[in-house]
Order: structure tokens, then sequence, then C-alpha cells
């Protein structure tokens, strides 16, 4: 399955009204838990503490660990390249918070601010670079209709994420391996999207479609530019070696 085809499926598969959501969070149960005041738990505060810095300090785009053996936590923080120093810091502290609140002892997490999706923080007790993960994903939608145009909108959608794709992963010397653009499919309709690869991966593999983490954010302008739908698409897909 590409991978054009990949974020088309996921599309489909979770639908959540954007006005009852405004952040999206998975605490996930079945990655193992801890206890409060371990080894563990105080090496996750101090990598979520120190990750909105870290992430500034190093363009936008931060990986780090700490701890040793099963005490060990990976942590990752990604945002989106058009942010401003500042605006990267306070998009990636926030989530860093929320998950040492609300995910009090599950060993694994991510976070990102769903009403405007501008960084992703996620943490784990196990090594999250490197490897493909197709899962979590979200998706919002609102109720505007294009059935009546699937085919036309289904070719623009592919061909504008492929080669966007190319773009985000070719990007010459940007830090963050993002690309936008815009493609038309019916009169006064077009989808503008935003596309971000971690810059952690190799070029070679991205540009054939194996990927890392993209955020991908579509407005499909109907009849009137005012007048938008807005469908948010967040998926984990890490660089498989």
């Amino acid at each position: 399955m590409s991978y054009s085809s990949l974020v088309v499926f996921f599309l489909s598969c979770i639908f959540i009204s954007l006005c009852l959501i405004t952040t999206a969070q998975i605490c996930d149960n079945n990655k193992g838990n801890f206890t409060a005041n371990s080894t563990f738990s105080k090496n996750r505060n101090l990598i979520l503490s120190s990750l909105a810095s870290n992430a500034t300090a190093n363009g936008g785009f931060y990986t780090g660990t700490i701890g040793q053996d099963s005490d060990m936590v990976y942590a990752l923080a990604l945002c989106r390249g058009d942010l401003s120093s500042k605006k990267c810091f306070d998009c990636i502290n926030s989530p860093s918070q929320e998950i040492m609140k609300n995910c009090p002892n599950q060993k694994e997490a991510v976070h990102w601010p769903a009403e405007d999706p501008r960084c992703i923080v996620r943490c784990s007790n196990r090594s999250i670079f490197g490897i493909m993960e197709a899962s979590p994903g979200w998706n919002v939608w609102n109720l505007a209709d294009i059935t009546t145009n699937v085919d036309e909108f289904d070719q623009a959608f592919n061909s504008l994420i492929d080669s966007l794709l190319v773009r985000a992963a070719w990007g010459g010397s940007s830090r963050l391996k993002s690309a936008t653009g815009e493609k038309n499919f019916m009169e006064y309709q077009n989808i503008y999207a935003l596309l971000q690869c971690t810059p952690q991966g190799r070029s070679q593999e991205f540009g054939s479609g194996e990927q890392t983490l993209f955020l991908i954010l579509l407005h499909i302008p109907v009849m009137q530019v005012i007048n938008r739908i807005l469908i948010f698409i967040l998926l984990l897909i890490q660089l498989s070696h």
C-alpha cells in the first residue's frame, strides 16, 4: 500500500468533530506502567521538563534518552516548520506538562494540540527512533460534502501528497523537512496541504515512500475562499531501517 493510500485509509477510519476537541492525547495503557516516585518516573519528568528547551535549541526537532536499562526514557519533539522559536517552545512545553499531569503512570504517551496542530511530543520506555509505526492516528472533519467528486478529489489528493513527500524529503538545507502546496480538483475548489517529516530519516527512503513522522493539514475551499472544510491528519510513522 502506498503512503498516500495509507493517508486516505486513515482519513476514513476515525472522524471527530473539531469543535469538540482541543488536544489529542494518548496515554497508552498497553505499553506498560510505572509507579510514582520511581526512577523511571523521575527520568520521564526530567526529560519532558527539558524537551521544549532542547527542541528549540536544535531548530525545532529533538530526540533524546535518559536513564539506563529498564529505567531509560525515550522522548521526541517536533515543531511545525513555520513556527518561531518562541512559539515552538510554548507549543512543546504545554504537551510535555500535560503528559506528566494526565498520563501519571503510563510509560508511553503522545500529545499534540489538536485545534492548532503545531507540534508533537512523544515519550516511551522503548526506542521510538528508526522504526515504522502507523499509529497512533487522529483525524477530524466537518460535514461538508465532496462525495460527488470523489475520483477527482482522490486523484488530486494523491498527486499533491506524492509531490510534497519528495519536496519535504529533499528539501535542501532546511532543518525541518516540511513542504506546502495546493492542488485544484474542481472549479473554485483546491486542496491546500502541509506535510512534514522528522529530520532523523534518510531522504532516499522518504522519497521512495518509507517516510517518518508527518503532519498533513488540508484546507479545501468550497465555492468561496472563506468557506472551507478543515481536515487534519496526524500520523506517527517512523522510519524502518
